[in-house]
């Protein structure tokens, strides 16, 4: 029982540590436990089926805006950190002005109450985790943004995905994944538990 406190802070001492190095702006992709999650991981061929983006620190604790059932929300680092059944990777942009990390993170948080988009159809009216990003982009860099949806592709999987949505998935629909996040050219990318 002793082992697992003295493991248990270490990990969060850890976790807390490489936390606070994020930025606003910077994207964490996690892979929680879920069965969706798990779909959305095969099908984006991917260790990631989750997205979410860190805004401004509220009370010196690291936050982000995900989206999530039942609506976009915000959600302390250290939750996505311990629900993730991966190594959490942060994406960072490449190139981009502090005075833009300040707008990603008010942009963010003007998505936050908007309902959570379980059909996966892109539109700004209800969001999935990889739209979110995408919208959030969109707002501060306009036409500019590094992002850009690709048609998606659900197969060979289309039968689990339209179980899991009880209807046929967006196949070829444009859209977002956290995988397609991850290969994204925009962004250079780390382990969170590499931040110091």
């Amino acid at each position: 029982m002793r082992w697992i406190l003295i493991i248990t802070v270490l990990f969060y001492g850890l976790s807390s540590k490489a936390s606070s190095s994020l930025l606003p702006g910077d994207v964490i992709l996690t892979h929680p436990p879920c069965y969706l999650c798990g779909l959305i991981q095969k099908t984006g061929k991917t260790r990631y089926s989750h997205a979410a983006i860190v805004v401004e620190n509220k009370n010196g604790r690291p936050v982000a805006v995900q989206a999530a059932s039942p609506t976009v929300s915000e959600v302390d680092v250290d939750f996505l950190i311990k629900h993730s059944r991966e190594t959490p990777l942060v994406l960072r942009l490449k190139s981009v002005a502090s005075f833009q990390r300040a707008e990603l993170s008010a942009a963010a948080r003007g998505f936050v109450g908007l309902p959570y988009d379980e059909q996966f159809h892109f539109g700004a009216d209800r969001l999935y985790c990889s739209e979110l990003i995408y919208f959030v982009f969109l707002s501060v860099f306009g036409t500019e943004t590094p992002l850009q949806p690709v048609p998606m592709e659900f197969r060979p999987w289309t039968a689990e995905w339209a179980r899991a949505l009880g209807r046929a998935p967006p196949q070829g629909k444009w859209g977002l994944s956290p995988g397609d996040l991850e290969r994204s050219s925009a962004f250079e990318s780390f382990f969170l538990n590499e931040m110091r």
